[in-house]
């Protein structure tokens, strides 16, 4: 199948009769009983029809079992990063990073017994260095703007 009859078709649930999904603006769901309680709870649960026919979507044009949306580059970040880290794992950070990633690592990874250690995002072969045993993550962020790393500029012309 190719990728616009994938988009097009992946995850429609035909509900109600409706070739494609409408678009749900409750935020909130009635559940007729207990077995129905988990299929739509809250709209920031990402269980509505709307957020199950965009995973299909995704999981079907990227290849994937599922996918998830989140409300923000943040939200995605921590999630990514909570559902794989524990208590006393090690982060390697690229040096050169959005404000927010930025304070998540430095300021709240912390706080969750995460550690971390900087390393030079315009050196790529650092990122191979041995390090610390319990380094389970990397966080590198691929800006679309000139960045100034030390003095030059990264991901375009030299200053």
């Amino acid at each position: 199948m190719d990728i616009q009859t994938r988009l097009v078709h992946a995850g429609e649930e035909r509900i109600k009769g409706a070739v494609v999904t409408p678009i749900f603006q409750s935020s909130t769901f009635v559940s007729q009983d207990e077995q129905d309680y988990d299929d739509i709870r809250y709209l920031r649960l990402n269980n509505t029809p709307n957020h199950r026919a965009l995973h299909a979507k995704l999981a079907s044009v990227c290849g994937g079992e599922d996918a998830l949306v989140a409300g923000s580059g943040m939200a995605a970040i921590t999630t990514a990063l909570m559902t794989v880290l524990n208590n006393g794992d090690h982060l390697l950070i690229q040096d050169c990073l959005y404000g927010g990633t930025h304070n998540f690592v430095t300021q709240d990874a912390p706080g969750l017994g995460l550690s971390y250690d900087f390393i030079a995002g315009n050196a790529p072969e650092t990122w191979g260095a041995p390090r610390r045993p319990r380094a389970r993550g990397s966080i590198g962020e691929h800006k679309t703007k000139h960045v100034f790393v030390g003095g030059a500029l990264w991901g375009g012309v030299g200053v």
